[in-house]
């Protein structure tokens, strides 16, 4: 689900970028830090004990689009939200855990707690693909190792997009590339001349 600001503010430049860390398989979080300390949950302070107001942190109530409202901060990668567990209003409870999103510029989002939380109830039924693949390129002067790069970063980028766009029934959790190898093959043309032949070596 998509969140569009009504009259968002102008986002300054020189903003922080949050922090993306691996939470575990398939589970990215995004952090900031605050006086030195680095924030992933922003409804409790950093002792996790007390709660605590996002206007503590720099974030401001914004309007969104279906009438929602949501804690809001800008980041030079995104904007972070902070919503109750329905997702739909800026008021929170000390006796709930606090939604927190994270969009990137489009205001596609990248995290929603929310939904590891649904995602939480319920048992999931994991299992790895292992695949070959085999992919040929023209060098075009190029050394071999930029073709292996080339094809990880391709399969890197269509994976991520994956993740965050496919409508498949199964979702994609998480991905590795284990290993990978350069079939070099040497080719000579019908002019090369093999003169070891012609001199009877």
């Amino acid at each position: 689900m998509f969140w569009q600001a009504v009259n968002p503010p102008p986002k300054p430049e020189g903003l922080p970028a949050a922090i993306k860390r691996r939470m575990g398989m398939g589970q990215m979080r995004y952090t900031f830090v605050h006086d030195h300390l680095e924030i992933d949950d922003l409804s409790q302070d950093v002792s996790t004990r007390y709660f605590k107001s996002p206007r503590d942190y720099g974030f401001t109530v914004r309007e969104y689009d279906g009438a929602r409202t949501a804690w809001a901060r800008d980041f030079e990668n995104g904007t972070m939200l902070v919503t109750n567990v329905a997702g739909d209003s800026h008021v929170l409870s000390p006796k709930l855990p606090a939604r927190i999103i994270f969009l990137d510029p489009t205001g596609y989002p990248l995290q929603d707690t929310g939904a590891l939380q649904s995602a939480d109830q319920r048992d999931a039924e994991v299992v790895k693909v292992r695949m070959t693949i085999t992919a040929t390129y023209d060098l075009q002067g190029a050394e071999p190792e930029a073709a292996r790069s080339a094809l990880i970063a391709l399969l890197d980028e269509t994976l991520v997009d994956a993740m965050r766009f496919s409508e498949e029934k199964v979702r994609l959790l998480d991905h590795a590339f284990e290993s990978s190898s350069l079939l070099i093959e040497d080719h000579k043309t019908s002019s090369d001349t093999d003169f070891s032949k012609l001199l009877d070596l």
